[in-house]
């Protein structure tokens, strides 16, 4: 089963966001993922926060711009 967080938070998106991914860690925990992939998978799975882009390739375009 899983528990959602449950904690007082000015910024609900993050929240939220913190939220939509709880279940994907949860579940490949129980299946014995390593956590190298987990943090892989995280990184590649679409955020709403973000607008549902990947925080990798958001990363990635953050780093182009900074070395422009």
């Amino acid at each position: 089963m899983v528990r959602y967080l449950d904690t007082k938070s000015d910024n609900r998106g993050v929240l939220a966001s913190m939220n939509q991914i709880l279940p994907y860690i949860h579940h490949n925990l129980e299946n014995k993922r390593d956590l190298l992939d987990i943090n892989i998978g995280l990184n590649d799975m679409p955020n709403n926060k973000l607008g549902w882009k990947r925080p990798r390739e958001e990363f990635e375009l953050l780093l182009l711009k900074l070395s422009s």
